[in-house]
């Protein structure tokens, strides 16, 4: 798969999608459909004693740039489906 892992010092293990950009999946249609889906497994009992919730934080970001989930996520309960929409803008 596309996954690249890393470690942030404040949400533990971290994983960026679609990160080679000589490799970029996209999309050229918009809805929920034809977006990415994923199913995650969060094994709470692996969480560090000092975490104040369980769940997983995704951050949008450009695959070359290092992500900032503390900063720029959206968090996502665990026990919940959730859905995200993201809108492209390009500013000139």
């Amino acid at each position: 798969m596309d996954f690249k892992q890393h470690v942030d010092p404040e949400f533990g293990n971290c994983y960026t999608f679609n990160y080679d950009p000589k490799n970029n999946l996209s999309s050229s249609r918009a809805g929920p459909m034809y977006g990415i889906r994923v199913l995650l497994f969060v094994n709470t009992s692996d969480y560090m004693s000092t975490s104040e919730s369980a769940g997983i934080r995704l951050a949008i970001h450009p695959a070359t740039q290092y992500p900032f989930p503390n900063t720029f996520g959206y968090s996502a309960p665990v026990g919940f489906a959730s859905s995200f929409g993201i809108k492209k803008v390009c500013l000139s």
